[in-house]
């Protein structure tokens, strides 16, 4: 094959490959759609009592990660305001502890929005007539997953009793944690460390430093030093 005069063997080398992962970057924009939708339906599926939005997905099969963008949470008793409005959520596996048979993953959510209502809340503490099982059974069911380093990033966090009251608002919060696996516990023992930060009321700083057991029953236990 003689080669081509008006392409030299060094862009030649430039431009195939190039050429390959533009081809490849179509493909997969092509997948995030219907990925997007399946895992909205998949996720309303089985949350009866939510109605779910994803405004994006991206995914990224090179690092095993993945992105959601806008995702909306309502309440479809009450479904004004949206329990949770995200504006970002990343995941990820790490290769190496896929390689040993184990799950471990990394998960940010930034900016989250989150506004209830006493009627909301009410809601949310209501037990689902046909959950006969706690959701912490569910997860320790499961094969065992590390969540290694989550973290929630600039979260404003506002609660109402009505319409008309005044609201209770924290801002600014961040959350940080290590080591979160659905595992179960011995009575007090709290095998993840927790970090938050956050303003209150608009008045003054909460920092709390500690350690919890995410998935202690019937709720999160919690052992830390709190400073307001």
């Amino acid at each position: 094959v003689m080669p081509n005069p008006l392409m030299p063997n060094w862009l030649r080398w430039i431009v195939i490959p190039l050429g390959l992962l533009l081809m490849k970057a179509l493909t997969l924009s092509l997948i995030d759609e219907p990925l997007r939708t399946y895992t909205e339906r998949e996720i309303n599926h089985r949350l009866p009592a939510y109605a779910v939005h994803i405004g994006a997905l991206d995914l990224h099969p090179m690092n095993l990660s993945l992105d959601l963008e806008d995702v909306i949470v309502r309440q479809k008793d009450h479904p004004d305001p949206p329990i949770a409005a995200v504006s970002k959520m990343h995941g990820s596996f790490q290769w190496s502890a896929l390689l040993s048979g184990r799950f471990v993953t990394d998960l940010s959510i930034e900016d989250p929005v989150i506004h209830f209502t006493r009627p909301q809340a009410s809601k949310e503490l209501e037990a689902s007539p046909v959950q006969k099982q706690s959701w912490q059974e569910l997860l320790f069911a499961m094969h065992e997953v590390q969540l290694n380093d989550p973290r929630m990033t600039n979260g404003d966090v506002t609660y109402r009793e009505n319409a008309t009251s005044t609201p209770l608002h924290l801002r600014e919060l961040n959350v940080h944690a290590e080591n979160i696996r659905n595992v179960r516990s011995a009575p007090s023992q709290y095998p993840s460390h927790l970090q938050i930060e956050m303003e209150v009321f608009d008045k003054g700083r909460l920092h709390l430093d500690g350690y919890a057991d995410f998935f202690a029953e019937p709720s999160l236990a919690v052992n830390a030093d709190a400073t307001l």
